[in-house]
This record gives C-alpha cells, structure tokens and sequence, in this order.
C-alpha cells in the first residue's frame, strides 16, 4: 500500500470562512489533501473529526491563544492523538501563542525528530516572543515578500531560512463577474474588512459620512456585522456613531455579514472596494486577501500604505493613500464616484493572476522537499 505523506498543521481557531487568513487556512488544508493526508489540530474543547478522507481534525484547549497549560498536559495530549507519526509539523504564527505553550509544543514535537515548521502571517507586539522560539524550526514560511523583509528587520532569521507562499486563494471564474447585483442609480462601495479600528473602519465611516452631508449620492456597506454599536471603539467619536446611525436609517449605510464563499460574486456588485488597513512598518497588513481577491476582478480599489498593500495595488485602477489620512481616503472616494470607470474583468495576465494560479504546485514541492 502506497503510503500518503501526513501533515500536521497547528492553529488557535477551527477551519471556516469568516475572515481572510481563515479563508487561506480553508483552502490549504482542501487543496493540500488531494496529495497528503492533513490533521487540522486547533485550540478549543476537545473533539476528533473526520471531515474527509484525507481531513482529520482535532480540537486542544491549550492551542487557545490565551492559554497556559501545564506541560504534561500537552504531552499526554500529543501522544494520545497518534499525531506524532506526522511527517511533518506546522504552526500557524507560532509567535501569539503563550511562550510556556509554544516552547513545550516544540520540545515535543523536536523530539519526534520530524521537520517542525513555522508559518508566520504576521508579527506585532510579539516579535520578542518570535525572536525566542523562531530559530528553533526546520525553517519558517510566510505569505509574501514584505513579511520575509519584516522577519528579516526583526528576528535573527537569515534569507535562507524563510520560504515565501503565496496564499492558496480560490480564483474567479467568468460567472462570478455577469451581474450588477445592486441595481440603483448611487454609487456603491463595499469594505469586505473585520469592524475594527486597525482595518481603519472609522476612517472610511468618517470619509463616507462626510461625503453624504456634501450631497454625494453613495451608499456604503460595511462587511462582518449587523450593528455597529456594541463593537463602537471607544477610540471613536460618539458623534461619528450617531451621524453613522442617521444614514443607516435612510438607508445610505449598511452593515451585513460577510459571507466570503461568494466573495467575487459580492465584491463584483460594487463600484469601490476599500481597504484602509491604519498599521504601518511591522504592523502593517501582511497581506489582506479581500484586496487580492478585488484585484483579480480589476476591481476599483483604494488601499492605504501599510505592509504588503502598496505591492497588491499596482495599477490605475488602484489608488494608494497614507493610513490614518481620512481627508485623502475622502478625497479619493470622491474622485472614484465622479472619474472612476468600473471595469470588471478576470486579471489573467497579472503577476497575482499567476502566482496565485501556481500556488498550489509550490505549496506542495515545498513541503515534498522538507519531508
């Protein structure tokens, strides 16, 4: 019987499709299963499920982010879930864990002399943490070239150490681009972001609000909520959330659950897509999948300078502003609703067209190569 390579992933959350790295952690684990078997071992209750016949998953409470578990207990846990007869091991940016947890997670899984491996999505605050435990992996991969840099600045990772793969997206087909889905006379502008203040949430409520109260006939739509109230950042204006809350009873703002499946199919109903991350240098966006996903239609897009963005928005259809600037964030908005030309189409001859179609072959070599 031919054996089937297996793969072990580590994350703190259960695969789904509420934001962009679940998206890619989705997709990866779906694509990579045609050519290994995969364990999707995340933090949560204990459970064991099978959701495939290459798919199996398992739930730990101490892969929480927050968690501080006793090391006998991860052990008895390794050891129990015969995942130790893995050929090879990945966390998912092992530098939010707890330093207690990641560090006996290593001890356990070196032991098992099998390649341990390290996807880094981002770093921040951590990157102390990261310095700890980072030189302690067979070798680190990451989802772009602005991160290697990063990590490069930051950790004693030398280039050698760090791999770049590009994010298994699922790409756009003809039939996700044949309707204008809202059909009105305003224009409409999507961001397909979380609602929080380091996706610059406020900025584009701000720029939008003020763009109405000139009498510009836009709507905007808010992705990843129904009611902004009980996530209102206590960073922001009261007086932004109550101008917010007048244009949502007339209809001129909306929020709504995203629903990232039908990504394509949603972002090809927009004329705009905004995407004004507020993080610069090493916590700038790694790389916003939404924003990849918007280029590939040749959707409208403004983004703002931080991390990787600047290098997904390479054409004029883009437009990059300084993070935190609302005056050129409104600016361009403007300038979008009365200059723009919306002009939906699949990008196959873009540079992210191609790495993105070519994704899954190095993603698997990669892994080929290190078991």
């Amino acid at each position: 019987m031919t054996h089937i390579p297996e793969i072990t992933l580590f994350n703190w959350f259960p695969l789904s499709h509420v934001g962009g790295i679940e998206v890619y952690l989705s997709e990866l684990v779906a694509s990579l299963s045609g050519e290994f078997k995969i364990n999707y071992v995340f933090g949560g209750p204990i459970s064991h499920n099978i959701i495939s016949e290459n798919v199996t998953t398992l739930s730990f409470p101490w892969l929480s982010r927050n968690a501080t578990i006793p090391a006998s207990i991860i052990a008895q846990s390794l050891e129990s879930s015969l995942i130790r007869n893995s050929d090879l091991f990945i966390i998912h940016n092992p530098n939010v864990f707890q330093t207690p947890v990641i560090s006996t997670l290593l001890d356990i899984l070196c032991s098992y002399n099998t390649p341990v491996c390290g996807h880094v999505h981002n770093i921040g605050a951590e990157y102390i943490t990261a310095n700890l435990i980072l030189n302690r992996f067979t070798h680190i991969f990451t989802c772009s070239e602005f991160m290697r840099t990063t990590l490069l600045n930051t950790t004693s990772l030398t280039i050698n150490d760090i791999t770049v793969l590009p994010y298994l997206i699922g790409l756009p087909t003809a039939a996700d681009l044949d309707t204008h889905l809202l059909q009105s006379p305003s224009f409409h502008i999507l961001q397909p972001t979380r609602f929080c203040n380091w996706k610059g949430s406020h900025l584009s409520l701000e720029a939008c609000v003020d763009l109405l109260d000139s009498g510009l006939d836009i709507v905007f739509h808010h992705a990843g909520l129904f009611d902004p109230t009980p996530k209102w950042d206590p960073r922001w204006s009261r007086e932004l959330l109550l101008r917010v809350q007048n244009y949502m009873k007339v209809g001129k703002i909306f929020f709504f659950k995203y629903n990232s499946v039908d990504t394509y199919k949603t972002m090809s109903a927009y004329d705009l897509i905004l995407h004004p991350t507020i993080g610069e240098s090493v916590w700038g966006d790694p790389n916003p999948i939404a924003l990849q996903q918007a280029v590939l239609i040749n959707s409208q897009c403004i983004g703002t300078n931080s991390g990787n963005i600047p290098n997904i928005l390479d054409n004029t259809q883009h437009y990059i502003v300084a993070g935190t600037n609302v005056t050129a964030l409104r600016e361009s908005i403007k300038w979008f609703c009365t200059n723009g030309i919306r002009d939906l189409k699949i990008n196959y001859d873009s540079s992210l067209y191609n790495t993105l179609y070519n994704a899954h072959k190095l993603h698997v070599e990669t892994y080929a190569k290190l078991i």
